[in-house]
């Protein structure tokens, strides 16, 4: 079949679903938008989708071989059964690669915990700023001259990214709910491109100084303190910027509690910013789980922006102890840790609690976080048992906390 036709079309689709950067990390995550999509020229084409990404992914994995893997993917197209003409009206459109949800009118007092409920629901990131009518003044949230992420606005409005074929109703009803909120969250939504959100979580994200001499930095911005220990992040692309206290309480007492030399386990990743930060205060080696495959391939990044990538793994893991030991299953030769780190959410910490002390050797750290005040005793009953008397303590940041303790030097895995 002469399918020639078809490169110039498929060239601009690549350029315009996905920046070349981001090339790998979208197709990988995304198969069913691009099988949804294609889907406007064919009825079913599902297959021919997820062949196309596996082509493109190819390209980029070796650009020596891009011109035959091009051909093979311009191949795919031709045999889907779309038109040469269908593929160039639809490569010049603007292809939607996310869906951008924004709430207004929120208390100042719910924005944060309703940003933590959509992050745990799907979404890939949140951005919070003031809401005001027109014409209204900006609200001052200055404190002695500084800003400060524990100061809000009295109304807010909460922008969050979801993927593109995400049931954004459905996870805002969840969210309702778990608010214990009567009235429904007004919210609009519409499709966006990458490009558009990156450039906007951008402009809304700055260094941030966890305590003094440890900074959270966006990659694109200049450290305030050059001396400081600057954990670079790209934020916005997965959970844990830096902001959040539970974050915070954790990077705080690795800080006093790394040493040097210790192996770091990250349950729960995220953006790597813990298992990073615990690298570049002198921990020896860190390794990082987390159940969705975009918060992998953003951790590794980060970790490559901080010049660790060489002394963390990363692997996927599942949610609960059905899935197999991630770290048995990749046949990774760590099975004890110095120190486990989790900052997720109460119920995982719960169903988690035989792995995550399996994993600390006998006089190793536990820090675990993602829980509010509330919650913290539960999770001290849950793990107290297992850790040595008198080492148990709590932190609290706001309404969120920390529970650490040292484990029993007399027992084992």
């Amino acid at each position: 079949m002469v399918f020639t036709q078809y490169i110039p079309g498929t060239i601009r689709l690549l350029k315009t679903c996905a920046p070349a950067h981001k090339l790998g990390s979208v197709l990988s995550n995304n198969s069913s938008q691009f099988c949804r999509l294609f889907s406007k020229f064919r009825g079913s084409c599902s297959r021919s989708g997820i062949l196309f990404g596996a082509n493109i992914l190819r390209c980029e994995a070796s650009h020596s071989n891009f011109e035959d893997n091009l051909l093979q993917a311009a191949s795919t197209l031709a045999s889907s059964g779309i038109s040469p003409e269908g593929l160039e009206a639809f490569s010049n459109s603007t292809v939607p690669c996310n869906l951008r949800c924004t709430i207004s009118g929120l208390a100042g007092d719910e924005v944060n915990d309703l940003a933590d409920i959509l992050l745990s629901f799907g979404a890939s990131s949140t951005s919070i700023s003031e809401h005001r009518a027109d014409g209204e003044p900006e609200q001052e949230i200055m404190v002695d001259g500084k800003w400060t992420p524990k100061q809000l606005w009295d109304r807010c409005s909460l922008t969050a990214l979801f993927p593109v074929e995400h049931d954004v109703a459905g996870t805002l009803r969840a969210a309702r709910d778990a608010l214990g909120r009567e009235q429904d969250l007004e919210a609009s939504v519409e499709e966006v491109l990458d490009e558009e959100w990156e450039a906007a979580i951008r402009a809304s994200y700055k260094p941030f100084e966890v305590e003094s001499g440890l900074w959270v930095v966006p990659q694109w911005c200049e450290a305030p303190d050059p001396a400081a220990t600057n954990v670079l992040l790209e934020p916005g692309l997965a959970f844990g910027t830096g902001e959040h206290p539970t974050t915070r309480l954790c990077l705080s007492a690795l800080r006093r509690r790394v040493a040097g030399g210790e192996s770091v386990m990250d349950y729960g990743t995220g953006s790597g910013v813990l298992a990073i930060a615990a690298l570049l205060l002198g921990a020896g080696a860190a390794v990082g789980t987390d159940t969705e495959p975009f918060s992998i391939t953003a951790a590794g990044r980060n970790a490559a922006i901080n010049g660790v990538a060489d002394r963390l793994a990363l692997f996927r893991c599942g949610s609960d102890l059905r899935e197999p030991e991630p770290l048995k299953q990749a046949g990774h030769p760590l099975r004890q840790f110095d120190v486990v780190v989790a900052n997720i959410l109460q119920g995982p910490l719960l169903d988690l609690a035989p792995r995550l002390l399996g994993y600390l050797r006998p006089g190793g750290l536990l820090l675990l976080s993602g829980v509010t005040a509330e919650q913290a005793e539960t999770i001290a009953q849950a793990y107290g048992s297992e850790l040595e008397s008198g080492s148990l303590w709590t932190e609290q940041l706001d309404s969120w906390a920390l529970v650490g303790g040292i484990k029993c030097r007399d027992k084992g895995p």
